[in-house]
């Protein structure tokens, strides 16, 4: 939501993502949720819960395959597509092995983490699974909002060598507020926006996705 800078999709404090939902650039917003039997139907925000979170939709019990969003967001600009998977670590082994599924398919991969439980086991163990593919995981430590300074070093240290031990390599990590760079955009507060330090993020991404991208596609 904070990247494009609309609060379209479902957001919570529990396990939530049970399907995929795919974001890519159209003039118009159009949601359109695809069925494992092939159908497509149309949908609004306000019903997109009750396909894509674990709430609404438990264990993909309605079989979908996933949710195709087009939203006139200049960041999916150029071609650009966002797939929001279901979270690392979830008490649904279903959601973590959608995750799994996707990663080889990356050009590059924002890994999510709570600052608040910077990093779980179930997480150090899916680092270690997916290790081949480090040079294109970008690391957000969320929710920086919630910690002072002092606990934030805190944090990025405990992170840093967690998953330096998981990986085998020193990884990028980026402290990011989410929640205030959403309210920043749609505020219009340029001051929200630069304390979320999401902007930081934003210029190494945008260098990843212009400069290095083919290098990362051959590697793979």
């Amino acid at each position: 939501n904070a990247l494009i800078g609309e609060a379209l999709l479902p957001i919570g404090v529990i396990p939530l993502t049970s399907v995929v939902t795919v974001l890519s650039y159209g003039e118009v917003p159009v949601i359109k949720v695809c069925f494992l039997d092939g159908r497509c139907v149309e949908t609004t925000p306000e019903s997109l819960d009750g396909y894509v979170t674990e709430k609404g939709n438990p264990r993909n019990v309605k079989g979908v395959r996933e949710v195709a969003v087009s939203y006139p967001s200049p960041w999916l600009q150029g071609g650009i597509r966002l797939v929001d998977t279901p979270g690392i670590g979830s008490v649904y082994s279903h959601n973590t092995d959608l995750a799994y599924r996707y990663l080889p398919q990356a050009d590059a991969v924002l890994f999510l983490l709570s600052a608040d439980q910077p990093v779980s086991r179930a997480e150090c163990a899916f680092l270690q699974d997916v290790r081949e593919y480090a040079e294109r995981i970008f690391f957000l430590l969320n929710k920086i909002d919630y910690l002072s300074t002092n606990e934030l070093q805190d944090a990025v240290a405990f992170v840093k060598t967690a998953i330096t031990d998981a990986m085998g390599q020193k990884p990028f990590i980026a402290p990011v507020s989410a929640r205030l760079a959403l309210e920043g955009k749609l505020s219009g507060s340029a001051e929200l926006i630069e304390k979320s330090l999401l902007p930081l993020f934003f210029s190494t991404l945008k260098n990843f996705l212009q400069k290095e991208k083919g290098e990362a596609l051959i590697a793979s």
